[in-house]
């Protein structure tokens, strides 16, 4: 609140000063008295110099307090409108007001353009008017802000001690009397920030009328009589330097937000913390003459100046088109301050066509059978017919609708001439009906609801979709789709143990949401059960099977483990021919290899356990490991059912390999004589060494004169090169290299490379001269 509420909230002892305003008096029952001058020694106003204070150091403070902590100040401001000055002032403790309501105020002005100290009193005892004053100023008692201000002075009902919730004497009961007193004193500051007649008929108020025009003044206001008792410690108000010149109202600068809630209705909202009481404005857009909404000053609920939340307006004209909205305040001298800013707010057309009435719904059925086709003609009128109304449309409602929404039930165009209309209803049950009315502007106005009955005697389509979750513990669950489910009061379960058994329901009670859970035996020697749903509608129609689905049983036993039928070994390879178990469960069956003496097993192969099954139940493996002869390999199988649960392996079989001690490895050599070096270089390319088998090159030679190659040297597998510094000039030899594995393999020797080594010339003799 604005600018009242200072008197509750604000306790400083410093001067108020501020602008000024004209303000109606309330004749005889209020006017001025004049008043004798006062001099004093200086130009210096002291506490202890104005009639009714306490003197500097004639009251003793107790031992537990100061003095000042027991001062209560009446708080004044000034406005000055160059013909006169005006006064506002209030007290923040019920006590002591109702104490200056009782004794009354003094007011007393100090020229400070005259030369010295003179203290001239304008007004001794300004109390409120009496009752009788009050009721002949205000006597219709519609003015409720003036009768909230003299209720609030002389109103019964006051809380006494006896009257708490708490027991009288305690902090509680004492908490509550004074919020009481506060709350009265706001009311009464209130219709006195409201209305300035108001607040002088309160005694909160003065107009200095002898004021002259251009001088400078200063104001005191203190109570008129100083209480002996020592409960009232009273310290007087001053507003200093005020010079009365003409009043300019202040511009009015905030911001306005708006709310379209209707047709033609709005609500405006802006924040003022200052002021109490407000105008508002409005015009057409492109107008230039203002009106004025309100009849009375709109004073806002009390909350939201207590909150210091937005000032809230709603106004409603019906009309349609640009606005423009500004609003003026009333300050607490009342007087109105410049306009705002204005705002422009656009009304949309909300205002709905009338609806329409329907009078008739014929249903026939012109298929061969009762839910082939089914068609609703609708009778309909309207005795209005707007200038902006475009068409009908009719919607259709039912609660079973899990959105619990109207839907429209054709698309068709149906002109606002039209009276009726044949609509498919094939596809719906029994429902509610209206018919809308729609404008330019998408309004919508509604008929009365009517009762559209349909016989259903069509079955619901068949499920979609289903599917099934299986799970260890034995459960299985489902879920499905249905394209409409509009019509379908509950769904079926049902199931066989194969595809050409009776199915038998597997539900117990009707199953409302798409979806079920089943509970089978996980003991079965039976790799599927069957499942199959239905929908059934509301007037018990059973509708078509869903696609029959095999649903992988839940099994926790571990299948059988598979045995060795037959092995044998050959110079390629180790075979192993295993035989698989019978049983339904069985997924998969995985082959493993290692070596003799490792604890890590090698997956060898997978066989689907389908496959097996359909030959025979035979697994052969065929292995060719990688590694030296004589080497020893494990074999063994384990069998995993269609739950990942394995049997453990089977009994180990054990070969060795057995290959052959010659391999076809291609090995190419290449070489020449090198004259500048005088050797022979040689050069070799191999591929297809088997990988994991350590091996080195032997090089063979045979000379000139030899009948055989002789072994020269052995070469590591990382060097595919030579020089052989042996053969002499005019000399030819021959070479050939192999590879040796350290398990004893070799490859066949490579092509015999022939080199020579070229003659030395002969150097022809010197002729002596």
């Amino acid at each position: 609140m604005r600018t009242l509420l200072w008197a509750v909230a604000v306790t400083a002892a410093a001067p108020l000063v501020f602008g000024m305003v004209q303000t109606q008096d309330l004749g005889d029952a209020m006017e001025s008295a004049s008043a004798d001058s006062v001099s004093a020694d200086d130009g210096v106003i002291y506490r202890d110099q104005l009639p009714g204070t306490y003197p500097l150091g004639t009251i003793k403070p107790d031992t537990t307090s100061r003095i000042e902590d027991m001062y209560v100040y009446i708080k004044a401001t000034a406005r000055a409108y160059g013909d006169s000055v005006v006064l506002r002032w209030a007290i923040s403790e019920y006590p002591e007001w109702e104490y200056l309501n009782h004794f009354g105020y003094d007011v007393y002005r100090v020229n400070d353009d005259a030369d010295g100290f003179k203290l001239d009193t304008l007004a001794q005892r300004i109390r409120p008017l009496s009752l009788e004053q009050f009721k002949k100023c205000y006597p219709d008692t519609v003015d409720s802000i003036a009768y909230m201000g003299m209720g609030a002075i002389y109103g019964s009902g006051d809380m006494y001690p006896e009257m708490t919730t708490y027991e009288p004497g305690t902090i509680g009961a004492f908490s509550e009397m004074e919020q009481d007193q506060k709350t009265r004193l706001m009311a009464a500051y209130l219709a006195a920030e409201w209305r300035p007649d108001v607040a002088q008929a309160m005694g909160l108020r003065f107009v200095d009328r002898t004021a002259k025009k251009g001088k400078t003044y200063s104001y005191y206001v203190l109570p008129s009589v100083t209480d002996t008792t020592g409960r009232f410690f009273i310290m007087p108000a001053q507003v200093e330097h005020v010079s009365n010149s003409k009043y300019k109202p202040q511009p009015y600068d905030i911001q306005i937000t708006d709310s379209i809630t209707g047709h033609g209705s709005v609500t405006l909202s802006w924040n003022d913390t200052i002021n109490g009481t407000f105008e508002i404005y409005t015009r057409p857009v492109g107008s230039t003459e203002w009106e004025k909404v309100n009849k009375r000053p709109y004073a806002p609920p009390i909350s939201a100046g207590l909150n210091n939340e937005d000032i809230i307006f709603e106004h409603s004209h019906g009309l349609t088109g640009d606005f423009e909205y500004a609003i003026q305040a009333h300050d607490a001298f009342g007087d109105l301050t410049a306009m705002s800013a204005p705002i422009k707010v656009h009304f949309p057309d909300m205002e709905p066509p009338r609806g329409p009435e329907i009078t008739l719904i014929e249903i026939d059925r012109p298929g061969e059978n009762l839910w082939d086709e089914i068609y609703a003609t609708i009778h309909f009128r309207k005795d209005t017919i707007e200038n902006d109304f475009v068409r009908y449309i009719p919607m259709y409602h039912n609660e079973r609708d899990s959105l619990k929404q109207w839907r429209l039930l054709t698309d068709q165009y149906i002109a606002p001439t039209d009276t009726t209309v044949r609509i498919d209803v094939t596809k719906i049950s029994t429902g509610l009906i209206v018919m809308a009315a729609v404008d330019t502007a998408e309004n919508i106005g509604y008929s009365m609801p009517r009762l559209l009955r349909v016989h259903d005697a069509k079955p619901p389509v068949a499920p979609t979709n289903f599917k099934a979750f299986p799970a260890l513990d034995g459960t299985v669950a489902m879920m499905w789709d249905m394209s409409d489910t509009l019509d379908v009061h509950y769904y079926d379960v049902f199931y066989a143990n194969a595809r050409d058994h009776l199915f038998q329901m597997a539900n117990h009670s009707h199953i409302i949401p798409r979806s079920y859970t089943d509970t089978i035996a996980v003991d079965a020697n039976e790799r599927y059960i069957y499942y199959a749903v239905r929908a059934v509608d509301w007037a018990g129609n059973s509708g078509a099977f869903s696609d029959t689905i095999a649903v992988l049983r839940p099994n926790t036993a571990p299948p059988s483990k598979a045995h060795l039928d037959s092995a044998w070994v050959d110079n390629k390879m180790i075979h192993t021919r295993w035989i698989g178990g019978g049983d339904e469960i069985i997924g998969h069956y995985n082959c493993y290899r290692r070596k003799a003496g490792s604890h890590d097993w090698q997956l060898l192969r997978t066989f689907d356990g389908d496959s097996v099954r359909a030959n025979g139940h035979i697994m052969q493996v065929d292995d060719a490991p990688d590694g030296p002869v004589n080497q020893r390999y494990e074999y063994a199988v384990e069998t995993v059912s269609l739950w990942d649960i394995g049997s453990g392996l089977t009994p180990v079989f054990s070969a060795k390999v057995n290959y052959d001690r010659f391999l076809d490895i291609p090995v190419k050599l290449l070489g020449d004589y090198s004259k500048n070096d005088a050797c022979v270089k040689l050069a070799w390319e191999i591929s297809d060494v088997p990988s994991g088998a350590p091996y080195y090159f032997c090089l063979y030679r045979k000379l000139p004169g030899d009948d055989t190659f002789e072994y020269i040297t052995d070469i590591p597998s990382e060097r595919k090169y030579y020089v052989d510094p042996r053969l002499n000039p005019g000399e030819t030899a021959e070479y050939y290299i192999c590879i040796q594995f350290e398990d004893g393999r070799q490859s066949g020797q490579s092509n015999i490379m022939t080199v020579s080594a070229p003659r030395k010339e002969a150097t022809p003799p010197v002729t002596q001269p």
